[in-house]
């Protein structure tokens, strides 16, 4: 079993070096042009960083400038898409820098779904950086404009952001009343991929709550949904979010299993946070087992990652964890991890704090209370005294919040406002959330849902077709949707892009045609299937199929 594991370090180790250098290399082209555009704001720079993207798969849809486009939409774009790639690629602190770029040529247009869309990121790189002072906000004003939108799978989506604010703050009650009004609400809009997301958060803030028998059944509701979809990157994530309960419950054979499954996928998919996140938790069940060197290993791995993406939140449970393995086998090492680990609380500390004075200035309206808790924020630091007092304040703040919690804890936030999901009491909240009885009729629901929706688009985009364009804005807005909310959902249900699910669908028209009208020209077969002209139907038909249309219609001849 040793010699198994080891090998199985080893071999994972390899495949992140490599994928590593994968990203790096693109991630350093992305940056040249990125900063080529910086240097001219020319449009014909902007074209080209675009052009990479859109080689990259990362666009649904082609994007280009001319000389006439406004200033505004070409910072935004550039911004906005920069950001984007940023924190898909984990450079958290720099896709917040672009981000906050973005946002004010984002607030400009008026549009609250690209506002929406930028604060979204902003606020996943700011929880990703365990930054939640800065999180929390951008999570509110995204909420605000989803729930002024009207677009429930929006919605349960911004709540979804809002748990995992609070979640990492460390207050998961909180968190656990956000996700809960988000499962409900994605239950009624029927998109089964949002609701294994949710799911999974679900399973996480229960995990933190001490609830590890709840947290096992969300995430194998999660898990179940990936896997009927397939989605094996997924059932990767599902895997990690289910193990740390079983470690705490100590069913240590099916923590191992799962993580030895999830491990190898997450590095596979170059999904560096979650894979760096199930890295810990191997440790976590290797010191329980006192198995100190495997768990020294994975520790490390972790390490490297956290330490690259600056995220503070996870490293420091990665010293912690380094500390009480090297405590074990090699105590003067250990007081370096030790130190760090100090540091990192207290920055994390700090930061919950003035989350927490924040929010109860919102919610009281104390303004003398509030200047207090403005000059000890900015004092404690230097003097011990000051500290002892936002000891005692913290005391004097938790007996409020007990006291007035059910009708004016977080008053001041949208969910809490009542807007759509009731909340009347903690038992509800709970029987809601875990009423593992009606499991399997929404999940049911959702399946039928997401059929409904599959059938739809098909029919959209048939016509858009039949008409002579592509064009995703116009199919969105036929099917009352943001273009992004369309690209969310066809990703969720089809694992495509919205330009590849297009495209497979002009290739079966373009197929069918071929099949049964031999006597059509290329140039015919092009134009009904809304390409432009015959050669670059030629060129997307031969890359879909394998073969040139010509030599398609002779073999179905």
């Amino acid at each position: 079993m040793y010699r198994r594991t080891l090998l199985f370090l080893l071999l994972s180790m390899v495949l992140q070096v490599g994928i590593a250098a994968m990203q790096v290399a693109d991630t350093l082209q992305f940056s040249r042009l990125l900063h080529q555009f910086e240097r001219t704001q020319r449009v014909e720079e902007a074209n080209r960083l675009f052009q990479f993207l859109e080689a990259e798969d990362f666009l649904d849809e082609p994007i280009r400038f001319d000389a006439q486009t406004p200033s505004d939409t070409l910072f935004y774009q550039v911004w906005y898409w920069a950001a984007e790639y940023l924190n898909d690629r984990q450079q958290y602190a720099r896709a917040v820098d672009y981000a906050l770029k973005a946002l004010p040529y984002c607030q400009r247009s008026k549009n609250p779904y690209i506002e929406g869309d930028c604060l979204s990121v902003l606020t996943i790189a700011y929880i990703r950086l365990g930054d939640f002072n800065h999180a929390a906000p951008c999570a509110k004003r995204l909420y605000t404009l989803d729930l002024k939108s009207g677009d429930m799978e929006r919605i349960s989506s911004s709540l979804n952001t809002l748990a995992a604010v609070y979640q990492g703050a460390g207050y998961v009650e909180q968190a656990y009343t956000y996700v809960t009004a988000g499962i409900e609400k994605c239950i009624a809009v029927g998109n089964q991929a949002r609701l294994a997301i949710l799911y999974g958060s679900a399973a996480e803030i229960s995990f933190s709550m001490g609830e590890y028998e709840r947290a096992i059944d969300y995430g194998k509701r999660a898990l179940q949904i990936d896997e009927r979809a397939q989605r094996t990157g997924k059932v990767a994530i599902r895997l990690a979010q289910i193990a740390p309960s079983y470690i705490a419950l100590h069913r240590y054979a099916e923590a191992e299993q799962a993580l030895l499954k999830a491990i190898p996928v997450l590095l596979e998919n170059e999904n560096q946070h979650s894979y760096a996140i199930a890295c810990n938790q191997m440790g976590k069940l290797y010191l329980e087992q006192k198995r100190y060197e495997e768990a020294l290993k994975y520790y490390y791995q972790a390490l490297d990652v956290f330490e690259k993406q600056a995220d503070a939140y996870n490293e420091s449970h990665t010293r912690l964890g380094l500390y009480q393995v090297l405590s074990h086998i090699r105590p003067e090492e250990a007081i370096v991890h030790n130190d760090r680990y100090r540091a990192l609380h207290d920055s994390l500390y700090d930061s919950r704090t003035g989350l927490l004075m924040a929010e109860y200035a919102a919610q009281y309206g104390n303004s003398a209370l509030q200047a207090e808790n403005q000059e000890i924020m900015r004092t404690h630091r230097v003097h011990i005294l000051l500290i002892l007092s936002a000891v005692l304040l913290l005391a004097l703040l938790t007996y409020f919040i007990g006291v007035y919690r059910r009708k004016q804890i977080y008053q001041s936030l949208p969910a809490s406002a009542d807007t759509s999901t009731h909340h009347s009491s903690e038992a509800e909240q709970l029987q809601s959330a875990s009423a593992t009885d009606h499991a399997p009729q929404q999940l049911h629901t959702t399946a039928s849902s997401d059929a409904e929706f599959c059938t739809s688009v098909r029919q959209v985009v048939k016509a858009t077709i039949e008409e002579g364009s592509v064009d995703v804005e116009r199919i969105a807005s036929r099917l009352g949707l943001s273009s992004s909310t369309l690209r969310r959902r066809i990703m969720a249900m089809s694992g495509k892009s919205t330009k590849a699910f297009i495209t497979s669908l002009q290739m079966e028209k373009a197929a069918e045609l071929l099949r049964d009208n031999p006597s059509l020209t290329m140039e015919e077969v092009a134009a009904a299937c809304a390409f432009t002209s015959a050669s670059s139907f030629t060129r997307a038909f031969k890359q879909y199929y394998g073969m040139p249309p010509t030599a398609y219609a002779k073999q179905s001849s």
